[in-house]
């Protein structure tokens, strides 16, 4: 099956074809309309490893959580979808036992994240 492409299937209908990559595209470009950036990914943690319990992509999620941004946003710029977005910032919370999205942004702004706006 072509990587490119994948088929959905759904009942009683035919199969419909699902270009990952465009859509992801068709949000970015939504995205970048309202006003968002894409992302310095060379010095996304600047706090280096302030959090060792979470991982690298969690640290990046963190970063760009501190920096201000929503699920949709952090989802364009890196790369993933936001269902993974809304995966990761899950686990972010637990790790760090913050039962919202201000007190990680409380936390992560302590140790130096989401100073640079990106």
């Amino acid at each position: 099956m072509d990587a490119e492409r994948r088929t959905r299937f759904t009942l009683g209908k035919q199969r419909q074809p699902i270009d990952r990559n465009r859509r992801r595209e068709q949000r970015a470009e939504h995205l970048v309309e309202r006003g968002a950036h894409p992302i310095r990914l060379a010095g996304a943690d600047p706090a280096g490893h302030a959090f060792p319990q979470l991982t690298a992509g969690e640290r990046q999620g963190l970063n760009l959580i501190a920096a201000g941004l929503n699920n949709g946003e952090i989802a364009v710029r890196l790369g993933l979808s936001p269902k993974t977005v809304r995966n990761r910032i899950s686990s972010i919370f637990a790790k760090l036992r913050v039962r919202d999205r201000a007190e990680a942004i409380v936390r992560g702004r302590e140790a130096g994240l989401g100073r640079d706006g990106h």
